[in-house]
């Protein structure tokens, strides 16, 4: 009745390849039309926003992304009313998903001609919200997100501005952007991002919103790398996505290194930088070649000083502490090692 179809299939997650079964339209243009057709054909309008809404804050980031991409479907027929029955109050709501949410709807109008223009003013509204910081956030999302892959230049522009604010919910969102924008195409967006951030860690007026935004790409940003078969199924590497980027393009090394000496001597969210570079420390003791170009990178980073060396050999230490419930050997005794052969001038 549906003219749907099961298969089964693997899907990336946080731990790799696991295998699923995926529920589908055979035809991939039918939710489309069913949401035209009820949006046409029937009188609830209404409802049908408020259901929508509701599943904004659904645990479920594939339920929350469809949600923002039925949002999308919707606004393209009728902008004004979808945004000020359903996105006007989510782009201020105190709950970040819902931020998400947004950004994912106006993703679809931003990729019409005819829609960019009000796609583009609403986010500058929003990014003038002085008085609701969770406004400023969407617009940050809504750069990246929706903006940001159509006219990359323009949404930094107005990334750069908008890490003059102070206030974590608005870094969150930049962050959130450049994840997004790392995601959909590393090569061609990577080295300008990494390049901007290093440009606001060096910025007093934009340092502590560096600080932040560098660390929130480097915790969610994965790459799966597929090296071969086995057991019948593909068997990927997992990479701290900026590692892998400046791993594959070595004049983004310098780059890279910059960030984290920057990082690693800022005393502004100490925790915050222990937390991202154990998770890169986490997927080097997983896999051999990431340990090789994780043990290069804080091998460099530890050569620009003394404090910075010190403070890197502490981190190897925690990483084989006696009371850690995770232990890291193999990869605290790479950087031990290559830190303990190396001079300052090697």
């Amino acid at each position: 009745m549906l003219r749907a179809r099961s298969r089964q299939t693997t899907e990336l997650g946080d731990f790799g390849r696991t295998p699923i079964e995926v529920i589908e339209y055979i035809d991939r243009d039918r939710p489309r039309s069913v949401l035209e057709h009820a949006w046409h054909q029937y009188q609830f309008q209404r409802p049908l926003l408020d259901w929508l809404r509701d599943l904004a804050a659904n645990p479920s980031l594939d339920v929350r992304t469809y949600a923002g991409t039925a949002l999308g479907v919707l606004s393209t027929y009728a902008f004004d009313f979808v945004h000020s029955y359903a996105l006007r109050d989510m782009a201020t709501d105190d709950n970040p998903w819902s931020w998400d949410v947004v950004a994912y709807a106006l993703r679809i109008p931003a990729q019409d001609s005819r829609l960019f223009p009000l796609v583009r003013r609403m986010a500058n509204r929003l990014q003038g919200n002085a008085a609701h910081p969770q406004a400023q956030a969407t617009s940050a999302r809504v750069r990246g997100h929706a903006l940001g892959p159509a006219d990359l230049a323009g949404a930094l522009d107005r990334l750069d501005r908008l890490a003059l604010v102070d206030d974590w919910r608005v870094a969150w969102g930049i962050g959130a952007s450049l994840a997004d924008l790392l995601v959909e195409d590393e090569d061609r967006h990577g080295p300008e991002l990494l390049r901007r951030i290093v440009g606001w860690q060096a910025d007093p007026r934009r340092r502590i919103a560096g600080q932040y935004v560098f660390q929130h790409v480097t915790s969610s940003v994965l790459t799966y790398v597929d090296v071969g078969k086995g057991s019948s199924r593909e068997v990927s590497q997992i990479w701290p996505g900026l590692l892998h980027l400046a791993d594959r393009l070595p004049e983004l090394r310098s780059l890279l290194i910059a960030c984290w000496v920057r990082t690693l001597n800022s005393g502004a969210m100490e925790p915050q930088a222990a937390a991202a570079l154990n998770n890169w420390a986490d997927w080097a003791e997983s896999y051999d070649e990431v340990r090789t170009a994780f043990v290069r990178m804080l091998s460099a980073v530890a050569a620009t000083s003394p404090r910075t060396r010190a403070i890197v050999l502490r981190h190897a230490e925690s990483w084989v502490w006696p009371d850690s419930l995770f232990p890291l050997p193999d990869t605290a005794a790479a950087v031990t090692e290559a830190l303990e052969a190396r001079t300052d001038g090697g």
